[in-house]
């Protein structure tokens, strides 16, 4: 395989016999958390693979770490130092991006390894197929650190797997296992230790086989079947993602998660009420309540 880039914060190289561009989040440290020089790299690769029809399929994954997680999300260390603004540029990038992959000609694959957390969930939605090992658990945890979905993580889900399912991944923010995973056709396929290697040579081969025309036409095809009501719903999901940085919440979550016995120190329901109402009447053109 031949490198193609020189990034920071990603790895891609060009496997020519099945026309692939393998990707690697490359932030092992950080258990390859998501940040802003990130997603600017993941948009200036996009920006190069739209025109390049040749190559076939894009196949994403992230370096081996001991978690061997894909993606730990947001950096929990850092993100109490966030200002809404932070925030929100960075939530804008990230939708950007996982709505440019729908529109890419290549067949977008996500190896989800051994897990995500919130941003990293939702990086992999835009993806047009989704793998994962036999261990694998997903958390859409945003709101324990006082946060919402807010990149395709209520419109696309929902698309994905159905409302019922969106309520019980982000309304309960508890571990998604594999058999979960697959059942309700968020993850196409699952892998051993011992066979991963084979599953990924044969879906990326599979792919390779198809008629390169008439495989965009169907991607294409399959996502303007639902575009108008993802539109809608990408809508209504950025105006409460915007409402939802007036708590400043994120900046009371304790680091460690897992460990943590204290309760996180979040604005109580009752004084948001009115922050409730403005998601349901704000539209584009009113005033940017992050000013």
């Amino acid at each position: 395989m031949h490198s193609v880039f020189n990034y920071n914060t990603l790895q891609a190289k060009l496997d020519r016999s099945t026309r692939t561009i393998f990707v690697e989040l490359s932030r092992s440290k950080n258990d390859h958390s998501i940040n802003m020089e990130m997603l600017f790299e993941l948009e200036s690769l996009f920006a190069w693979l739209t025109n390049k029809v040749e190559i076939h399929s894009v196949f994403i994954t992230s370096e081996q770490t001991q978690t061997n997680l894909f993606s730990s999300g947001y950096d929990t260390t850092n993100i109490k130092n966030y200002s809404a603004k932070q925030l929100e540029k960075l939530t804008e990038k990230l939708q950007k991006i996982v709505q440019a992959m729908q529109y890419l000609p290549q067949t977008i694959i996500v190896d989800l390894k051994k897990g995500a957390k919130n941003i990293g969930c939702e990086l992999a939605i835009g993806a047009d197929i989704r793998i994962a090992h036999q261990e694998c658990q997903l958390e859409f945890n945003h709101n324990k650190l006082g946060l919402v979905p807010s990149s395709s993580g209520m419109s696309s889900l929902s698309i994905i797997v159905g409302l019922t399912h969106t309520k019980n991944f982000l309304l309960t923010g508890k571990a998604i296992k594999s058999p979960m995973l697959l059942n309700s056709g968020f993850v196409f396929d699952s892998y051993s230790d011992f066979n991963r290697e084979d599953t990924i040579n044969d879906l990326l081969g599979s792919i390779h086989e198809q008629a390169p025309v008439q495989r965009i036409q169907t991607k294409l095809g399959a996502f303007d079947l639902e575009r108008t009501k993802y539109d809608q719903s990408m809508k209504v999901e950025k105006q409460i993602s915007k409402a939802s940085f007036i708590t400043e919440d994120w900046k009371n979550i304790k680091v460690d998660l897992e460990t943590s016995k204290d309760d996180n120190e979040f604005m109580q329901a009752k004084s948001m009420s009115y922050v409730t109402k403005l998601t349901l009447v704000k539209d584009d053109n009113s005033p940017d309540t992050l000013n």
